[in-house]
């Protein structure tokens, strides 16, 4: 049973630096590991990214959860809608996504596109213990609900939300909002720590060393490997 938590913040696409982290910081027999959502979009390998993540899960399947993030919930609802179309509209409309371009762009990488977004919908909202809840954005001063939504649905919603957060008694443990000074931020009113460091943007990933009673053990950061990002337009 682990006895520790490693929560890492948002990927984007940045494998190499997600796959750096963790074998340097993820030890599997005493950590369990959460990635905390948006995996996908923006960066420049976002299919390594979830074969590298699903990859982990098979081998570690107690050890291991991915949360899902606004950006999984945005390609999944793209995913709906493009399968549906005839090719050449599917491939016209995947120049507009950079996740969906980017399984396009490959033709193996675009055999594998169903079944890693079958995976991407089955991920979790949110994972908690007695003391720790762990999710893509929060649980919302306003909103109480953990049950998923696309915007504008409701702009509170655990995916999305960047207004004030619940205390809830527990540590919450969220990305989402970039911290353009590259380092995780806690917010103590909120009891939460924000650890969405700007991997994509070519600033730092960010893993968080939780004792399950959500005491403080490190902090790593990892400055993104220029080959993983780009700055979007």
């Amino acid at each position: 049973m682990p006895e520790t938590l490693l929560i890492i913040g948002d990927v984007h696409g940045c494998f190499y630096t997600f796959r750096s982290l963790v074998e340097t910081c993820w030890q599997p027999d005493t950590m369990h590991l959460i990635q905390l959502g948006d995996l996908t979009d923006r960066g420049k390998f976002v299919p390594e990214t979830i074969e590298f993540a699903r990859q982990l899960e098979e081998k570690h399947p107690e050890n291991v959860t991915f949360l899902k993030g606004n950006h999984e919930a945005m390609v999944l609802e793209y995913w709906n809608v493009m399968r549906d179309t005839i090719p050449p509209l599917a491939k016209l409309y995947s120049r507009r996504n950079s996740t969906m371009s980017q399984y396009y762009a490959d033709s193996e990488l675009l055999q594998r596109l169903a079944g890693d977004m079958d995976w991407l919908r089955k991920r979790p909202l949110f994972w908690e213990n007695d003391h720790v809840f762990v999710s893509h954005a929060g649980i919302a001063e306003r909103w109480n609900t953990v049950k998923e939504a696309l915007i504008p649905d409701h702009e509170e919603n655990i995916l999305w939300t960047r207004s004030t957060l619940k205390n809830i008694g527990k540590v919450q443990v969220i990305g989402h909002t970039p911290l353009l000074l590259g380092e995780p931020e806690f917010r103590d009113v909120e009891n939460c720590w924000n650890i969405d460091t700007g991997a994509v943007f070519g600033l730092n990933l960010t893993a968080l060393h939780l004792a399950l009673d959500g005491t403080v053990l490190e902090t790593f950061l990892l400055p993104t490997k220029h080959v993983d990002y780009h700055i979007p337009s």
